[in-house]
This record gives C-alpha cells, structure tokens and sequence, in this order.
C-alpha cells in the first residue's frame, strides 16, 4: 500500500506494553476482556528479548520510550531495563497504577533519569476511584505521588473521563495543584477490553466539550501551575480554526501519531501503532527487525497512513489539523468503520468550509500530460 505521507525511517517514539500481568483489575481495562483475569500473555517477552529490542531501538533513532502495561512494575526485571534504556542514551517514561511503587523502586528511577511517571488517577475521592480501580487504590497513588516528587521526578496524573466521574473533574483540577502534580493528562473512555459492553459510561460529545471548557480555564487561571494533556481527537477548539487554512498548506497531520511518528511494542514482541487496538499488530521482533516490520506494508501499520480514505463527517469537515482525522479506534470501535466517523467529535464546522487536503487530492487525480498518479503523487 502506497502512503500519500512522508514516514519517518523510524518512529520519534514508543509505546512500549511490556507485560500484561497486572495487580488490578480496572473495570475500563483494554488489555483484558470481561471474563479475563490479569494474567501474564503466552509468548511474553524476557529479559533478553527486550535488551535487544532495546538496541533496535537505539540504533534505529528512536528518541523516547513509555512503558505501560499491564502493570510494569510486576517484572522483576522491569527497572534493569529502564536503566539499560538509559545507557543508550534513550528517554524513558512509565505508566503506572502506582500500588508497587516504593521508596527504593522510585530512587532507581531517578537514577535512570526517567522523565515522567504516569499515574492512573479516575476519581478525585478515594469512592469514586477505588471503586473503578480496586480497594486502596486511591491512597497508593497519593503515596506514589510524594514518593516520587520527593525523589525528583515529575508525576502526571491520567484521568479517564466516564459518566460515573465526570462530576470529580473539578475537585481533580484543585487535587492537582494541593498535592503539587503539575501535569494532567485527560482521556476519553473507549468502548474496548473489560468496557466493549460499557458503551453507555461514554460521556456525550456535549458535555465533554463543556468539560473541556471548564479545564482549559482552570489550566489559564492555574498561571503555569498546571498543564493538560488533552485527548488528541478531541476536535476544535474554535470556530475560526476552519476559515484560517491557507490553500496547499500540508494538513494530513494525525495528531495522535499513530503509524508515523509513533509505534507501539506489545509484550509479546508484535509491533502496531494504537495500544487500543491490540488486535492490530505485526511482526515477531524476537525473529524480525523492528525497522522490517514498521516498513515492511503490513495492513495493521500502513492503514493509518492513508488519512486519504477517511469519509463522512471526519474527511470532509474543516478542523482536521486540530483533531487530526479523529480517532481512528473510536470510529472503528463504534461503528466498525476504520476510516468512518468519530462518534467523540465535538466539532460542528461551519457550512461551506473544505479542507485543502481535498481540493489538493483532486488535483492530484488529474495529473498532467505524461504523469502517472502513484500513491497520491505524480511520477512520470
């Protein structure tokens, strides 16, 4: 499959889902269906396997690597190599849920320079959380949280916005700046894993926008004092986002990075781009190069390249250097079409507004005298 966008030789980053074993089980879980119980993946990676992967990494150019899980911090072996991450010279980050994390576990952190520790956070009291995560959950990441502020390294709490916590978003924002985490990362639930049969815990497109509203206020009145992270898909953040385009300006960003200049490693090796579509992966990278298996046309990589076959609302709409074509698992998870609509797009764009990506690709289909169209360009 051609790609009408330019992909860089290797991803700026990766996601890298080291293990599935997990002390929890959260009832919005995307590793895990309903019936499953946390449990270590057949064919998970060791130790050496992921040193090596670690060395493709490197010598590929890769900037950065995050860590999830599962829950990372049930290897035994998990900070060795977060410390072999850090003598190649590559950034790291974790994401945790914060109930393994002690004293000695953060200061080797520290020592390895990992830059962020993620913090799973879904409720502002310890009832609301607690209840969606697990009994104690709440006062294991508050401790987390100190630990690792007093041993130096930056804490981001993730707050996955669901109908039963949409009413703590408030008391999150004012939690945030008492406990001293600077950072906040907020994610829309998604239908999949332990949730596929949760669709009505979605918050409406309407009142996330009001939600987003009420936090990009606190975050300006915050005065530095907190950042937010905001979902990549969540749409416009202006009417006049639409009207400000300039003709031919390059606008086949996808925010998320997913396929370009982000990748994904499961704990078993397999490569993909989206950490919610589990079921789209590649390659083996115990017997495959990663750089083989990023470029080697596998469907499950390559189909968030062609931003081209979005239709409906998310290909024809105005705002798509702000949300970046939507998020493409949303689409599929809620109407089974990869490249369909968005059902958490707040955007409503003003009629009579295309995008340039469109008018650019009709002129694309018309090539001159003596050109072929390849791809989305034109080859003599």
């Amino acid at each position: 499959m051609n790609s009408i966008r330019t992909i860089p030789i290797a991803p700026y980053s990766v996601t890298w889902y080291v293990t599935k074993r997990c002390n929890l089980t959260c009832t919005h879980c995307f590793n895990y269906e309903p019936w499953e119980s946390p449990r270590r993946a057949d064919e998970e990676l060791d130790f050496d396997d992921a040193k090596a992967i670690v060395d493709q990494l490197a010598d590929a150019g890769v900037f950065s690597v995050a860590f999830g899980g599962g829950e990372p911090l049930t290897l035994p072996w998990f900070i060795d190599l977060v410390e072999y991450c850090d003598a190649l010279g590559i950034d790291t980050f974790l994401s945790s849920n914060g109930a393994l994390l002690d004293r000695a576990k953060a200061q080797r952190l520290a020592a390895a320079n990992v830059a962020v520790v993620q913090l799973s956070l879904d409720g502002a009291t310890k009832e609301t959380h607690d209840a969606i995560r697990g009994p104690r959950n709440f006062d294991h990441v508050m401790r987390a949280a100190k630990v690792l502020h007093e041993e130096g390294i930056a804490v981001q709490f993730a707050f996955t916005l669901m109908q039963t916590n949409e009413d703590e978003v408030d008391a999150l924002l004012d939690l945030c700046l008492e406990r001293g985490v600077q950072s906040l990362k907020l994610q829309l639930f998604l239908p999949t894993g332990r949730a596929a049969e949760d669709r009505a815990l979605t918050v409406p497109p309407a009142r996330f926008r009001a939600i987003v509203e009420r936090v990009k206020a606190f975050e300006a009145a915050s005065n530095g004092r907190l950042h937010v992270d905001y979902p990549c898909f969540m749409g416009h953040r202006g009417e006049a986002a639409a009207h400000n385009w300039r003709l031919g300006e390059a606008a086949t960003k996808l925010s998320c990075g997913a396929g370009t200049t982000r990748a994904v490693i499961f704990e078993d090796g397999s490569v993909g781009t989206c950490e919610f579509m589990r079921e789209d992966h590649a390659g083996d990278l115990r017997r495959e190069s990663f750089l083989d298996v990023w470029h080697g046309g596998h469907e499950a990589i390559d189909r968030w390249r062609r931003l081209d076959l979005v239709h409906g609302k998310c290909g024809s709409c105005g705002y798509q250097s702000e949300c970046g074509f939507g998020c493409r698992a949303n689409a599929y998870f809620a109407g089974g079409d990869f490249y369909g609509d968005d059902p958490s797009c707040i955007a409503e764009p003003p009629p009579g507004v295309e995008h340039p990506h469109y008018a650019k690709q009709r002129a694309l289909r018309a090539p001159p005298n003596g050109l072929v169209q390849i791809g989305g360009l034109a080859a003599s």
